[in-house]
């Protein structure tokens, strides 16, 4: 794989209840409301087309729409406009169709498989367990200083998956992804959000950028997984 090829090169994190414990895997049904609501959102000049299959879905989607408008007029990098809009949301709809059918699916599964649809390679994933140093490449430049005690309290000595992805894609379309996996399968009210969220996607601007993209200079060629969607 030619990485200057890529436009973009994003690390994101599965955190430990990805991986371990009563979250790592979620109901067909909910699994495709996700990659449709997702599918709307990619085009936000049309109205939601999607009918749920669990009904909370809707009002979870609600949720994360206002959440990307917000976070939109926040960051000018936090574009709406993605590239290969088209095929993107082909894909999207291509997973919705075949999740519904399953009783239950894998929430790593569910990420990588969505990441895959928006136009990303995985490139390198490696498991680690999270030491000092790997949480502060991860959470040092925080510029919210109280999450910390929390933080450690969930994230420390615990498993997580490092996940290197590349391809001609917006940064902001993992965001809108992320927003979506939260909100219509873990946490679908206001009220509900916790800290355990699955999922960290590094922002374009974030000062720990080439401290993240360090720790994968460190891994073996034994552990690469190069995966790609035509």
């Amino acid at each position: 794989m030619n990485l200057v090829s890529h436009w973009t090169v994003v690390p994101i994190v599965l955190k430990p209840d990805a991986l371990e414990g009563p979250a790592t895997s979620v109901i067909g049904p909910l699994a495709a409301d996700f990659a449709s609501y997702l599918c709307d959102a990619l085009d936000p000049s049309s109205p939601p087309a999607h009918e749920p299959y669990v009904a909370e879905s809707e009002g979870a989607a609600e949720l994360a729409r206002n959440h990307i408008i917000a976070e939109s007029r926040a960051f000018p990098w936090y574009v709406l406009n993605l590239r290969q809009l088209e095929s993107c949301r082909c894909r999207l709809r291509t997973l919705a169709a075949a999740w519904v059918k399953l009783e239950n699916l894998p929430v790593v599964n569910v990420i990588t498989e969505a990441c895959m649809a928006l136009g990303f390679d995985v490139v390198l994933s490696d498991d680690r367990i999270v030491t000092t140093e790997v949480y502060q490449a991860l959470y040092g430049d925080t510029d919210e200083p109280s999450m910390h005690p929390k933080m450690r309290a969930y994230m420390m000595q615990r498993r997580v998956r490092l996940i290197l992805l590349c391809g001609p894609q917006e940064n902001s379309a993992l965001q809108i992804m992320k927003t979506y996996l939260r909100r219509i399968m873990r946490y679908p009210t206001a009220a509900s959000y916790r800290i355990e969220n699955w999922l960290h996607v590094t922002n374009p601007d974030a000062a720990n950028y080439p401290q993240l993209l360090s720790m994968f200079g460190t891994l073996s060629t034994g552990r690469v997984n190069s995966q790609s969607f035509s």
